[in-house]
Parts: C-alpha cells; sequence; structure tokens
C-alpha cells in the first residue's frame, strides 16, 4: 500500500517536473526575445554580441571571483 502512494508521488512529482521545465524554457526564449529587441533599439547590430557576451563574462567572473586568502585577512584584521 505505501509503495503505490509512494509510486504515485513520484508520478505526480515527475509531471509536475516537466511543466516547470517547459514553463522556465519558454520565460527564457522570451527573455531572449526581448533582450535582442532591447539591443537593436540601441542600435547594437548582431555582429556586436560576441563582443558583449565576452564582456559580460569577463564581468561576471571578475565579479564573483573568490577574494583571495591573503586579502582576506587583511580586511578581516583592518580596524577601520
Amino acid at each position: 500500500m505505501i509503495d503505490r502512494k509512494i509510486h504515485h508521488i513520484d508520478a505526480q512529482s515527475f509531471d509536475r517536473l516537466g511543466a516547470w521545465l517547459c514553463r522556465k524554457y519558454r520565460d527564457c526564449q522570451q527573455k531572449n526575445v526581448e533582450a535582442r529587441n532591447a539591443l537593436q533599439k540601441l542600435g547594437i547590430q548582431e555582429r556586436e554580441y560576441s563582443t558583449i557576451r565576452k564582456d559580460w563574462e569577463s564581468a561576471r567572473r571578475y565579479y564573483t571571483s573568490q577574494i583571495p586568502s591573503n586579502v582576506l585577512l587583511l580586511l578581516l584584521t583592518t580596524r577601520y
């Protein structure tokens, strides 16, 4: 009896996962269209997208990188 209930709950969760994934994919597609439209309004051509993407990736890596431990130690021990 319990096994059947667990199997039923698993099946429901799996169905909801598929619906969630489809919704997320659709949302991403819509955001992509909106971003391309915004870039087009700014006069940015598609051939420039790779440059923008590289710049964005570089900035993302810089701002999300870990602080070296010696700098972190200095920040924690310095009194302001």
